[in-house]
């Protein structure tokens, strides 16, 4: 998201066959979702912490009970659930 934003729509202006309606369409709520994706990426850390001492290694070798295990000690399912709005 940080690259549509900083790649993309901060280099907009130089597209002259872009006008600001196709812009507001395109990047119109690029705000609101970065702000979401941060605040989710934070959540999510926070979430995870049970992996702080495991390596990207051992999780690559681990097998299905190991990260089960692992994903015991997170509540990273809470924070995906409290993300999705539900009618």
């Amino acid at each position: 998201m940080h690259v549509l934003n900083d790649c993309y729509y901060a280099q907009s202006h130089e597209c002259l066959n872009l006008s600001a309606k196709h812009k507001a369409t395109i990047f119109g709520r690029l705000k609101n979702v970065l702000a979401f994706a941060d605040d989710f990426r934070k959540e999510l850390e926070k979430a995870l912490g049970g992996y702080e001492n495991v390596s990207e290694e051992q999780i690559n070798e681990a097998q299905l009970d190991q990260l089960t295990e692992w994903d015991k000690d997170t509540t990273a399912g809470d924070v995906f659930w409290s993300s999705v709005p539900c009618p």
